[in-house]
């Protein structure tokens, strides 16, 4: 497989986590998980092969997505295709920085996954042609720049509080939840309808997803693991709540989450 992840300009690291291109890939694997990250993604295929989500109890085919399409943020897993010699360009939004460039209320794509035509219209699919033309990887990430350049309004910003809101979320403990929204000194209403719009979910479930990262973060790679102190590290009252968390994030119980090596990577794994 050919991997190649760009350098995030300036102007665009306030909006924009990561952008990355791959091409060849062959995983021996037909299906894989995809964990809830607190993250919004585009998605262009470059291989004109269809892809698939599914349901996650019994994997059934559930949406087919061709060209381009917006994963937005997640509460739960997702079960989506790994189809032979494929080829992507992925941007991955920062938490906060989907929503000046996509300019859509982020709750109303929350826990879906859409076709990017009904955000940019045809200009992602032009998008798509400029990419598959283009003769090297670094006309290709120039292209996507151009792209979110072009589509990022620099005149909405998100609100101070809800990025202190944020930041809060990820330094506070789960158990002081309650304390860090009330710092914020607004209705906890208003602070989660603003939240939603420009996060996609609640405070809570977002201070949850953050929770989990944080302990897939300190499992990977990691054979052996004391599930006692990782739960206790990571704030959770007893054991029984840590497992119902952790299998409602990712569909497997944490031990055999480490006997199927699947801490390898952090936030998807092979599951067909």
């Amino acid at each position: 497989m050919v991997y190649h992840a760009l350098d995030i300009e300036k102007d665009l690291s306030a909006y924009v986590e990561s952008v990355f291109y791959f091409r060849d890939f062959h995983p021996d694997h037909s299906i894989e998980r995809v964990v809830p990250t607190g993250h919004v993604f585009l998605l262009i295929e470059l291989d004109d092969l269809p892809r698939f989500t599914y349901e996650n109890i019994d994997l059934k085919e559930k949406d087919r997505f061709t060209k381009a399409w917006i994963s937005g943020t997640q509460k739960d897993f997702l079960s989506i295709s790994a189809p032979q010699k494929s080829s992507m360009m992925v941007v991955q939004f920062k938490p906060l920085g989907a929503y000046p460039i996509l300019k859509t209320d982020l709750s109303l794509i929350a826990n879906k996954v859409i076709d990017a035509e009904l955000v940019f219209k045809g200009a992602v699919l032009e998008l798509r042609k400029l990419i598959i033309n283009s003769v090297n990887v670094n006309e290709k990430f120039a292209c996507v720049c151009k792209f979110l350049n072009t589509h990022l309004d620099r005149c909405i910003v998100v609100p101070s509080d809800i990025i202190s809101l944020f930041d809060l979320l990820i330094t506070t403990p789960f158990s002081k939840h309650k304390e860090a929204i009330g710092s914020i000194g607004y209705s906890q209403k208003h602070i989660i309808s603003q939240f939603k719009k420009y996060h996609g979910l609640t405070p809570k479930l977002s201070h949850r997803i953050l929770r989990f990262n944080r302990i897939l973060n300190l499992i990977q790679n990691k054979t052996k693991v004391n599930w006692t102190d990782i739960s206790y590290q990571c704030g959770f009252s007893d054991q029984s709540h840590f497992i119902k968390e952790f299998q409602q994030f990712c569909g497997i119980n944490p031990s055999d989450f480490i006997i199927n090596n699947h801490n390898d990577e952090l936030n998807f794994f092979p599951i067909a």
